[in-house]
């Protein structure tokens, strides 16, 4: 079998993201390779969107939480993928399919991969040991993986909270690229501030 070097690999992912934005004809990515362990995970985007296969299927590690790019083959194409490299490898699961090993109860972040992963709540249940927001402080959860305020346990405290407070911030994916395609790794939703100062500014211009 013919081995492609480390630069070959590197050259077929910047080939791949240049054409993100535009689909190939049948032949050039007929044929999935990842790593040995990997799934493939499938990336949504936006509507409207068309790409080439590569753009939609990464190589996603579970044990590793690890994503990278695909070694993509075709009859047209005299790539070949390394050695040992699994082929069309089994979909991954989806994070909520089995609660009880995929229940994400001690990463209150979750995972994400772009910003539409993402969202702000506010916590409203905790047990007298809990990690991560207190109770009524805001934070960013996943769509994806759902953060279990509970977390797994049965004495919890319940808590009435100002529905406002997350009114001065937003949820995002420190990953997710302007341009939505340059999904590398995946991560863990992060909170930020709302920038306030531009709406601040006009009201000032316009009350002078």
């Amino acid at each position: 079998m013919k081995l492609i070097s480390a630069t070959s690999i590197l050259l077929i992912s910047s080939y791949a993201s240049g054409v993100a934005n535009a689909a190939l004809p049948p032949g050039y990515q007929e044929f999935m390779h990842c790593p040995p362990g990997s799934c493939s995970l499938y990336i949504e985007h936006d509507k409207g969107f068309a790409g080439p296969a590569s753009a939609y299927w990464k190589c996603y590690d579970e044990r590793t939480e690890k994503t990278t790019e695909a070694v993509w083959t075709g009859q047209y194409t005299e790539i070949e993928a390394p050695e040992g490299w699994i082929q069309d490898p089994r979909e991954c699961e989806p994070p909520m399919s089995d609660p009880t090993t995929n229940l994400n109860i001690d990463k209150p972040g979750g995972l994400c991969t772009t910003d539409s992963d993402c969202h702000t709540t506010i916590r409203y249940a905790a047990p007298l040991d809990a990690i991560g927001p207190r109770l009524c402080e805001c934070y960013a959860a996943s769509w994806r993986l759902p953060f279990d305020e509970t977390e797994g346990q049965t004495d919890v405290i319940m808590a009435m909270c100002d529905p406002g407070a997350c009114g001065r911030f937003e949820a995002y994916c420190p990953l997710a690229s302007d341009d939505g395609f340059k999904l590398l790794n995946m991560a863990k939703c992060a909170l930020r501030p709302i920038d306030t100062s531009s709406t601040s500014t006009s009201s000032s211009s316009s009350e002078d």
